[in-house]
Order: structure tokens, then sequence, then C-alpha cells
């Protein structure tokens, strides 16, 4: 816990070198995967982190897939996949339903987080969707973001199970 408030300490500090805190923090944590959490590529952080806060400032759902997560496993009913259904869930952290943040938060984030947070990229970007390797493709339009998703989710998933059956 020492380390951990160490690190936010320092690296909240205005007056350190963020250069000279990630070089710390990656000799510190080389070979723990400490410092990437989550299915987020490092990169890709500070965009999701835009694609949120563009959403907060127009007033659009959040329509966090992790929000509906969270909800499904304080019911002990989470099983590992994400149904259209789940998304209508009656719950106030699932932020397809209910507007702005969820009552509370939804994990223990880690500074690479935190940092995305504070320093969020907004390249107008308002959805995203995962690829299925941790890395997302970023839409500006529902259509192409649902264009996105009939590729990395439904054709996806068609072809890795289809593959399984055949071999």
């Amino acid at each position: 816990i020492a380390t951990t408030i160490s690190d936010y300490a320092f690296a909240a500090h205005p007056a350190r070198d963020w250069r000279t805190f990630v070089a710390r923090k990656q000799a510190k944590d080389h070979g723990s995967g400490k410092l990437i959490e989550g299915a987020y590529k490092p990169g890709e952080r500070a965009l999701i982190a835009g694609v949120y806060l563009r959403r907060l400032r127009i007033g659009m759902p959040l329509q966090a897939d992790p929000t509906v997560i969270y909800a499904k496993k304080l019911r002990a009913a989470w099983d590992g996949n994400l149904r259209r259904a789940d998304l209508a869930l009656e719950d106030p952290y699932n932020t397809y339903r209910f507007p702005g943040l969820p009552p509370g938060p939804i994990c223990s984030p880690g500074l690479a987080s935190l940092v995305a947070a504070s320093r969020p990229i907004d390249e107008g970007a308002l959805y995203f969707v995962s690829r299925n390797d941790g890395t997302h493709v970023f839409a500006t339009t529902l259509r192409e973001h649902n264009e996105n998703v009939a590729e990395w989710q439904k054709r996806y998933w068609r072809r890795k199970w289809g593959a399984k059956r055949g071999a």
C-alpha cells in the first residue's frame, strides 16, 4: 500500500517530470505487467477517457459495458458473456439505463487509468468497440459504430467459433 501511495503522490505532484515517473514505474514493474491494467492498450486509455468525457459533456449516456458487467457481478449473475438483454438491466450502475456516472466505483483504477482520466484525448469519437485483442476501433457516428460492432463482435466471433467447429 505504501508503494502505491508513493507512486500516486509522485505522479500527482505538479513539479514532477512525467517521463521520469514512467521510467521509474516501468523499471519497478518490468515483467509483471502491472503498469498496464485491464484490456486496454496503454495508448488507448486517454482516447477512451476522451469518449466518456465527450459523452458526459453533451448529455449522452455513457453506455459503458463494464458498468453492466459490474451490476451483474453484484447479483452473482455474471457468466462472462454480455448480451443485448443485459443492457436493459434495472440497476443504478447500468449506464445504458441511467445517465451520468455510476453511483460508485466499479473497480480500483490503476495509475495509468487515473492519468488518462486527468488527461483525456478528445478526437471527436463518441463510440468504441473492442477488437478482442485489447485494442479498440473508434467511431464518430452511430452508423460507423454499428458497422464496427458487426465486424468486431458479430462476424469476428462467428469466424472464431466456425474455425473451432471445423477443426
